[in-house]
């Protein structure tokens, strides 16, 4: 991917297209237990969560976050992208979604970065991004 791709992703953050009344929530402890299975490396357990959720796993910003860090998981970086942005455009737009994105664009252009991986239920998900760099 060169670099204007990344740039035209990152612009249509500021032009979110889904409106939230038109999303299928997630139900909230389906979510919560693919994020342990996440936490856990269990790519497997938290792809089965998330097919559970229905129609909302197309459409909820916390599923779409989630699905691009399990395509993450399985080295599939172009669909993980795919999924943040998705999630990035929602109104209200997903904030872990966004900080996943950011670490994308770091690790693609210079090889590490100091973001951390959000799933989304972090105290402050920008704060959690104050850590160490990370080669992926």
């Amino acid at each position: 991917m060169r670099p204007h791709a990344i740039h035209k992703s990152f612009v249509h953050l500021f032009h979110p297209r889904q409106s939230a009344t038109s999303a299928h929530p997630a139900p909230d402890e389906l979510v919560r237990r693919t994020r342990s299975a996440l936490r856990a490396r269990n790519a497997a357990l938290a792809e089965a969560l998330l097919g559970e959720c229905g129609d909302a796993v197309e459409t909820d910003p916390d599923c779409l976050n989630l699905r691009g860090l399990l395509a993450e998981l399985r080295g599939e970086w172009q669909q993980a992208r795919r999924y943040w942005v998705r999630a990035a455009r929602h109104d209200p737009p997903s904030r872990a979604a966004s900080q996943n994105l950011r670490r994308y664009f770091e690790l693609y252009q210079f090889g590490r970065t100091w973001q951390a991986v959000a799933l989304g239920d972090e105290p402050d998900t920008e704060a959690a991004s104050t850590r160490t760099p990370d080669d992926h």
